[in-house]
Order: structure tokens, then sequence, then C-alpha cells
């Protein structure tokens, strides 16, 4: 019987009251995107330019998780960097628009 290779699980444990921020190496790593592709979807503004240090990027873990979604809108579903922008802007606005639609049924439930 050929001899299997180890597999390995990463378990990450993060402290919720600090913010965990990734290098542009890391992103792309978690991510599964090109370093250009993450620098596409920075530079228009679909994510946070996160926390700048010297002349290096580093994002947050929200950051890692909208790029992932967009690596399976661009590798799975085949959709172009430009339609990815339009489709996690959208997202983001609806989002916002949910929150602010609780905010007002709180009001009313309140008031």
């Amino acid at each position: 019987m050929p001899e299997q290779p180890e597999q390995y699980t990463h378990i990450v444990l993060r402290n919720s009251y600090a913010t965990s921020y990734y290098s542009e190496q890391e992103a792309a790593h978690y991510s599964r995107l090109e370093i250009q592709e993450i620098r596409y979807l920075t530079d228009a503004g679909v994510l946070s330019n996160g926390d700048v240090v010297g002349e290096a990027r580093r994002y947050s873990a929200e950051d890692i998780a909208l790029l992932r979604r967009a690596h399976r809108l661009y590798h799975d579903l085949e959709i172009n960097l430009e339609g990815i922008e339009v489709i996690l802007r959208l997202s983001a606005q609806l989002e916002a628009l949910q929150r602010e639609l609780e905010r007002y049924r709180g009001q009313i439930i309140e008031g």
C-alpha cells in the first residue's frame, strides 16, 4: 500500500478584541488570488487600504473574506475583475441598507 502524504488542517484562533492584519503575500495565499488581482480590487476601492506600513499594504480579516468571495466569482463563475468590483460594491450597499432598515425597525418597535 503506497504511503499517504500527511494532511494538515490550519485552525486559527483570534482574539475578538484585536484586529489582525495580513501582508499582501498572506492575503494572496489565503484568498488564492494573485497579488495583481488584489491590488486591482484595492485600487478600485472595493477593499479598504487597511493599514499601510511604509510601502507595504496590509489587509484585515474582513478584506480576506471579500478576497475569498472575489476568488469564487473570478475562478468559479468566470466573472471579470470589473464585474467583481460591481458585485462587491452592490453587496456592500445592500448590507448597509439592511442594517439601516433593522435600525428603523428597532426605532418603530421602541417608539
